[in-house]
């Protein structure tokens, strides 16, 4: 029987309780749980309750400790007194390991203690385990998906029921499926944290967070809804991990979706992972991606491989992070002064349409250039989409092209 300590009493802390109350068979009993806030209301439980995190972490009687609370900050302090005291960490806090994750790592091999993150990255979905043991040795040409069931329930009641984004998003917080500030959601960010763990399990690579460009849907209008029923498409946020022959490379924007692409109908809070593998083709798994009881699920499947050779990487050679300026990407962007931009973002365009109302452009954009103009695309309440499409750079450099739009036509330029 193993003992543990749990550290946070929210959403999650309770589902990982009554979970394991649930399914007493498991070999786990809670010594202790450690909270911020002694005078919240809280489900009663005999299990001892501190406000006094030290108490748990310098408990001999205690072999694992369960970090599930929101402050990445605070997280990092529990993770590095956790390990040092010699005991295993198992956490879902996305943002601390992004954050943190080679110093987590350097941690893990001083101390000879093991931190596992399953939930962190997909929820109920396995994803790690999987990439730790069936697909280890596996070559992986591609990893995209839905990461995030927040963004995913909102363009769902978008495209689904005809909702505006304001009134999507407020269903989503009545139904738990938002937090009161859902900025780390519809910002992309929670899936930008998810997809750099992704990157390091998969291929072995710490890619530095300013090198993943990352757009999200929060100034989404009806005019890029209206454009994407247009073409019988949807949309979904969707990152994507790209190996190359030169390294390494990721993002994580809105990509347009049709309806032959098995993303079409993930819908509402659910994630999918799509695996494309050298010798096992193209592979999806789906599962529900928030919520107590997924999350649980995947504390749970943590505390069941500290038993077995959990490993973080990849069994092929580790990848070097592509340059981001070595790839260009095809993207979709709806602003207010595109004309006067254009030339400084895109390399050539293939589609645009002014009027008073509507300005757009679609064309290939290089990466780099994509992650610099992103404070001056928000600042104007731009929408970023990408169609799916990317190139990587030829040796001579850029191909670029000027094209001038006419008001008030549908014009494609090549």
């Amino acid at each position: 029987m193993k003992r543990i300590g749990i550290i946070g009493l929210g959403c999650v802390g309770q589902g990982l309780i009554d979970y394991l109350e649930q399914q007493p068979q498991l070999p786990y009993y809670v010594q202790g749980i450690a909270i911020k806030q002694g005078h919240k209301k809280r489900k009663h439980t005999t299990i001892p309750i501190t406000m006094a995190v030290r108490t748990l972490i310098d408990d001999p009687a205690i072999d694992i400790i369960v970090e599930v609370i929101d402050d990445a900050e605070a997280a990092y302090g529990i993770a590095k007194a956790t390990l040092l005291a010699g005991k295993e960490l198992v956490t879902a806090n996305k943002k601390m390991v992004a954050l943190y994750l080679s110093e987590l790592l350097e941690l893990q091999d001083t101390a000879g203690k093991r931190i596992l993150f399953e939930a962190a990255v997909g929820g109920s979905i396995p994803i790690l385990s999987l990439l730790d043991g069936y697909y280890r040795d596996e070559p992986l040409t591609r990893i995209r998906g839905i990461l995030n069931g927040t963004s995913n329930y909102v363009l769902t009641k978008i495209f689904n029921d005809k909702m505006d984004y304001p009134r999507a998003l407020r269903q989503a917080q009545q139904k738990g499926y938002a937090e009161s500030d859902p900025t780390n959601d519809v910002s992309g960010k929670d899936a930008w944290y998810k997809t750099k763990l992704l990157a390091y399990q998969a291929y072995g690579t710490d890619l530095a967070l300013d090198s993943i460009f990352h757009y999200g849907i929060q100034q989404l209008t009806p005019d890029d809804v209206q454009y994407a029923r247009s073409k019988n498409q949807r949309i979904k946020l969707t990152p994507l991990i790209v190996p190359t022959p030169s390294g390494l490379v990721a993002w994580v924007v809105p990509h347009f979706i049709d309806g032959s692409d098995p993303f079409f109908s993930i819908d509402n809070e659910y994630n999918c992972i799509q695996l494309d593998g050298q010798f096992l083709g193209q592979q999806h798994i789906t599962g529900k991606g928030a919520g107590a009881w997924p999350t649980a699920s995947a504390l749970i499947a943590d505390l069941q491989r500290l038993s077995q050779a959990a490993q973080h990487g990849s069994g092929n050679a580790p990848l070097d992070p592509l340059d981001t300026s070595a790839i260009s990407i095809e993207v979709y962007i709806r602003g207010p002064q595109l004309l006067q931009n254009s030339a400084a973002v895109f390399e050539d365009v293939s589609e645009g349409y002014m009027d008073d109302h509507l300005h757009y452009l679609i064309g290939f954009v290089r990466l780099d250039r994509l992650i610099a103009q992103k404070p001056t695309l928000e600042k104007q309440a731009c929408m970023v989409i990408a169609t799916g499409r990317y190139r990587l750079q030829n040796k001579a450099g850029d191909s670029t092209s000027t094209a001038v739009l006419k008001k008030s036509a549908m014009v494609a330029i090549v």
